[in-house]
């Protein structure tokens, strides 16, 4: 995944890098350069600003997913630390309709993986899985280890937590053009 990010901020300098970065670090970044950095506990990211400035050159390891909200049912999961990326195809979650078939590996039982190194093979079309299990086994447990993994399995328990916030927060909100107007529910207009 090659999408280009645009920060324009007073202070910045203009400058291209090549660092691999992550979307969860916009936010922090756009609360560092507010002053607001650590004012939101449990935000994932982190500020890409050390980047920006060239102190940090590493490749920041990048989830990414499909399939997490069990929209469609089936799921892939997957890691790029900017060198190698693997993908695992989960099993399928229970739907009332038949599930097409996305490709040829369908048939395969699941998980099954797909492993490639960025470095020998950009465009992805070399499949290392199996022969460099170890690694994408290894690079997946990373994945796991920074809590970006759910099991599809489990996804079917999860729900949304409802937020309190106090009148102040509510008022703000609604001049920002969030809430809904009258919290006694849908009034059937449009």
């Amino acid at each position: 995944m090659h999408v280009p990010l645009v920060v324009l901020a007073p202070g910045l300098e203009p400058r291209r890098v090549q660092t691999q970065v992550r979307l969860m670090d916009v936010a922090p970044t756009l609360l560092e350069l507010v002053g607001l950095e650590g004012s939101l506990p449990g935000l994932q990211g982190e500020s890409l600003l050390p980047v920006v400035a060239g102190l940090e050159t590493d490749d920041r390891p990048a989830p990414m997913e499909v399939g997490g909200d069990q929209k469609p049912c089936w799921q892939w999961r997957g890691i790029s630390d900017g060198t190698h990326k693997v993908l695992r195809r989960e099993a399928d979650l229970p739907t009332r309709k038949p599930i097409p078939q996305l490709g040829p590996e369908d048939e395969e039982a699941r998980p099954y993986w797909h492993f490639y190194d960025l470095d020998e093979d950009p465009r992805e079309l070399d499949n290392l899985a199996r022969e460099r299990a170890e690694e994408s086994r290894a690079l997946f447990a990373e994945l796991e280890r920074r809590g970006w993994f759910t099991a599809p399995e489990a996804l079917l328990g999860l729900k949304a937590g409802a937020l309190q916030i106090t009148p102040d927060q509510s008022e703000e909100l609604e001049a920002l053009g969030y809430g809904g107007g009258e919290d006694d529910g849908p009034t059937g207009e449009p």
